[in-house]
């Protein structure tokens, strides 16, 4: 149902990439999953690793993690953060909108509450500690996080771009 442009063994400090004459292999991404687990050890979640490794690469069909988002948005399928926590999926156009919404989510949260904060939910539960990192609770987190991707414009329609990143992959 996608494009896999790799994988990352990180305990090992591995990655494998896979590329052809339209899809190019996913450098940023799986290179940031190594880097992460190296520097800030393993994380809490599945979401913020995925999170922060799709955040890595700067754009998708030339749309940001913002305008990725805000895509997502507009076609109502954006999840609530604890399905992101419970039962993040990794295949398939579902996984597509669960990586971008990580990663919005990643950037939202290091912009807003800086990169010690982030590092913090990082190594100690993800969304389940959030009240004690971030001083809010995860309901207050997506009621912000999903109002500043209501206020990002989104310059296409999820089947157009689903379309091109199934046939081409992102990075």
């Amino acid at each position: 149902g996608g494009t896999p442009g790799g994988s990352a063994i990180e305990m090992e400090g591995t990655a494998f990439m896979v590329a052809n004459d339209s899809v190019r292999p996913a450098l940023r991404h799986e290179t940031m999953h190594l880097l992460a687990w190296r520097v800030w050890g393993p994380p809490a979640s599945s979401w913020l690793s995925e999170g922060l490794a799709t955040a890595a690469v700067p754009s998708c069909r030339g749309l940001s993690t913002e305008e990725m988002a805000a895509v997502l948005d507009r076609a109502r399928l954006l999840v609530p953060l604890d399905t992101l926590r419970q039962d993040f999926t990794v295949a398939g156009e579902e996984g597509v909108v669960h990586y971008y919404q990580s990663a919005s989510l990643v950037r939202y949260i290091d912009r807003v509450y800086g990169r010690d904060r982030l590092r913090a939910l990082w190594a100690a539960g993800g969304l389940v500690n959030v009240t004690g990192i971030l001083g809010i609770d995860a309901q207050t987190l997506e009621r912000n996080w999903r109002a500043s991707i209501a206020r990002t414009p989104a310059h296409t329609s999820w089947p157009a771009l689903w379309s091109e990143i199934r046939a081409f992959g992102c990075e």
